[in-house]
């Protein structure tokens, strides 16, 4: 029950962190070809899970080439269409990254083995991976949170009209 607490107020942190780095980052409108903060937060992180997914689990014999274990293709270029608040089809009611709850992806569940899943620990027949991987992981999955309701268009606002 402790590390279960200790993952979600890491996850929880990691949120916070990822806010907090959005926030302060000057937010100047783009131009073509120019990066901003966010695009190369998100560029390192999906690099650094791309780097993690290559070596233990987009494999040949796993999740990458023509016929994926899972229809789940963790190839760098298919990862995040592949995880991105895409059901899990071992456990339909999660997703396999929520961005909504992050904190609750089906991912994260399978990779550190948590009591609940279907199946084996991923990577099955493989060592776990590390603790910093998993971290790396659950970083970018928060960060993706982050990111995605910072690039969400502003509600319209209702002030200054007239009621009927």
């Amino acid at each position: 029950m402790t590390a279960k607490l200790f993952r979600i107020a890491g996850v929880t942190i990691i949120t916070l962190a990822s806010a907090l780095f959005v926030s302060l980052a000057p937010a100047p409108a783009a131009s073509e070809g120019e990066a901003t903060f966010t695009d190369s937060l998100a560029g390192m992180l999906h690099g650094r899970v791309a780097a993690i997914f290559r070596q233990n689990c987009a494999t040949s014999a796993c999740h990458s080439g023509a016929y994926p274990k899972a229809r789940l293709s963790l190839e760098p270029e298919k990862m995040l269409a592949a995880l991105k608040n895409v059901p899990s089809r071992q456990i339909a009611a999660l997703k396999l990254v929520d961005t909504a709850h992050p904190e609750k992806g089906y991912l994260s569940m399978k990779i550190r083995g948590d009591n609940g899943i279907k199946g084996a620990r991923m990577p099955i027949e493989a060592p776990p991976l590390e603790s910093e991987e998993i971290t790396t992981i659950e970083f970018w999955v928060a960060s993706l949170a982050v990111l995605e309701k910072a690039a969400a268009p502003a509600a319209p606002s209702d002030q200054g009209k007239k009621k009927p």
